[in-house]
């Protein structure tokens, strides 16, 4: 997805790379996943797992959704089965994206999103996502490697970010 600075600086900045890469990811790493819990029309939990089809990353990576066990959350159907819904951008990933570049979330560092409106899964509510870095080296930085985070030039590649969903009826 084009996260650390040396992706997205070619592009004029964040806005710049996604704005050239409506089409795909812009990095050939890109993966994600997400659980979303719901109640079917009788109230029994349903659970449903939406993750990328190719689990060591593609540009143009799909997202593939399928029942999970409410019990043991693990697919209750293979891949092949599920229903692959393309490489979309959905809203909870851009914010995401957008919120590592607008706060230049550092190593330990916490920031929420915006809140939007949840329509997914019910209830309808709002939402917003607790937002943690995730770099290549997950030790923690010596001082030394922390100030070079404050000055701009990190010495670490980031490679994602975490997301915890949290939700207000």
């Amino acid at each position: 997805m084009g996260f650390d600075k040396a992706d997205v600086e070619p592009y004029g900045g964040w806005q710049g790379f996604l704005d050239a890469h409506v089409g795909n990811w812009g990095d050939d790493r890109m993966v994600s996943d997400v659980v979303l819990m719901d109640k079917d029309a009788d109230g029994n939990p349903t659970v449903v797992g939406v993750e990328t089809e190719f689990e060591n990353g593609s540009s143009t990576n799909s997202f593939i959704a399928r029942p999970l066990d409410p019990v043991s959350y693990l697919p209750s159907v293979s891949k092949s089965e599920g229903i692959n819904f393309g490489p979309a951008r959905m809203a909870w990933l851009d914010i995401t994206w957008k919120t590592v570049h607008w706060n230049d979330l550092k190593p330990f560092e916490f920031s929420f999103t915006p809140i939007i409106m949840w329509d997914i899964t019910k209830p309808n509510c709002l939402k917003t996502h607790g937002i943690v870095p995730l770099y290549e080296n997950t030790r923690v930085p010596s001082d030394e490697e922390y100030e070079q985070f404050l000055a701009g030039n990190p010495p670490w590649r980031l490679g994602g970010s975490w997301a915890q969903i949290f939700l207000q009826g």
